[in-house]
């Protein structure tokens, strides 16, 4: 292990002394470097400017080092965004191929459980059979950090549930953070090789924000300080980090691990003092009547009318995983505005589970639990199933046992 002792000796008179570093392992290595021999207020500043150096790079380091042993994540490379995504110059990030995860979760009341799962080729986290000789009806779904689903198992994703219960292929790929804009660029790169019967775009109320830079940069809850990419009001793609103004803190964020995940942290606690109120707070509290929110709105219409026109004959649905107003009412009115399918029931089965004192939620987080998961696709299942030619009233009946389905 690492250790770090700054020390000074005392030198002729009271205020003469000798700064010294003494860095290395408790394996043996050891080292003195005499730094400064002074008396006065200059050798204490310069001990402490070593000492928060030292502490600074130790740290950086060490998480590193963490994420290379852990996460087999690239030591020196800036690009490699996080353990479950990689930076990426047209999408800004995506979800990391051949990425597995084991983490220990808890639900909401504090039970604990192992989510054990795995992402594929591209990064897709459920892939069917594109060389499908007998060509079962494909379904392709994309979303944000829902259908990543780090939070559960393989077998425990919403997708899963309908795989299991859909004589059907199942592609889904989504990635933390994504906006509706991130989501169509994977919808056009995908369509044309995976050929889906199907589009299911799974969205969450905070991509008002993600889709807009000036509310991201004003969000301390869903600013994913990133380069990403967005659309103007007139419908041009730019690229930028959300921020009001280039800062120290975007460059850190941008070139320390060790610094990205301070504030990380420290955003998560400022968002829980109650004085402390982020762009969506107010957003919520004018119940929509905010300018650059309405500039918001006119950007996911032209997002969404993209993914309609690229879709082409191919139907598209799409569900939000949140319900917060007004975004989820706006959601359902540009839906409609642009032709895509508003399937309204899949977020209220999650929160009437949640009523009922069912575990459906994360702890601390508003993500999905195994049964969250499980809720969901069922509520999808009870959806789609008017609309998808396979999906017999008999097999209806024999996924009702979703229904009835606990987790102890």
């Amino acid at each position: 292990m690492f250790f770090l002792v700054i020390s000074r000796k005392w030198c002729k008179g009271k205020d003469d002394y000798s700064v010294f570093v003494d860095a290395g392992f408790f394996f043996g290595f050891r080292r003195d470097v005499k730094v400064y021999h002074r008396g006065g207020v200059f050798p204490k500043l310069l001990l402490l400017f070593v000492s928060i150096l030292l502490f600074v790079c130790s740290s950086e380091i060490l998480t590193r080092a963490y994420h290379y042993a852990r996460y087999n994540r690239a030591f020196f490379d800036d690009r490699d965004a996080g353990e479950s995504v990689v930076r990426d110059e047209r999408l800004g990030w995506r979800a990391r191929e051949y990425f597995h995860f084991r983490y220990l979760r808890r639900d909401e009341r504090g039970k604990a459980y192992l989510a054990s799962g795995s992402t594929g080729k591209w990064g897709f986290r459920a892939s069917g059979d594109i060389h499908d000789t007998g060509r079962r009806y494909r379904i392709l779904i994309v979303g944000d950090s829902f259908t990543h689903a780090l939070e559960v198992g393989d077998k425990e994703t919403y997708y899963a549930f309908l795989r299991k219960a859909l004589p059907v292929e199942i592609f889904a790929y989504g990635a933390i953070g994504y906006g509706n804009l991130q989501e169509f660029m994977i919808l056009d790169e995908f369509i044309d090789m995976i050929k889906p019967d199907l589009l299911l775009m799974q969205l969450c109320t905070n991509d008002f924000i993600n889709n807009s830079y000036e509310l991201e940069s004003l969000s301390i809850i869903n600013n994913q300080r990133m380069r990403r990419p967005y659309l103007n009001e007139k419908g041009e793609l730019f690229y930028k980090t959300p921020g009001c103004v280039p800062s120290l803190r975007t460059w850190l964020v941008s070139h320390s691990r060790f610094f990205s995940f301070l504030f990380h942290r420290w955003d998560l606690a400022l968002a829980q003092f109650e004085g402390c109120k982020s762009v969506e707070v107010e957003i919520q509290n004018s119940k929509g009547v905010h300018q650059k929110y309405e500039a918001a709105k006119v950007v996911t219409a032209k997002v969404f009318k993209k993914i309609k026109e690229r879709s082409g004959k191919v139907p598209v649905f799409v569900f939000v995983a949140d319900r917060l107003e007004p975004f989820y009412g706006d959601f359902r009115k540009i839906s409609k505005d642009t032709g895509l399918v508003f399937l309204d029931g899949v977020a209220a089965a999650v929160w009437e589970a949640h009523g009922k004192g069912e575990a459906v939620f994360v702890q601390d987080e508003g993500h999905w639990s195994p049964r969250g998961h499980e809720v969901a696709g069922l509520a999808l299942l009870t959806s789609l199933k008017d609309y998808l030619p396979s999906f017999s009233s008999q097999r209806a009946d024999d996924v009702s046992h979703f229904k009835k389905a606990k987790r102890e």
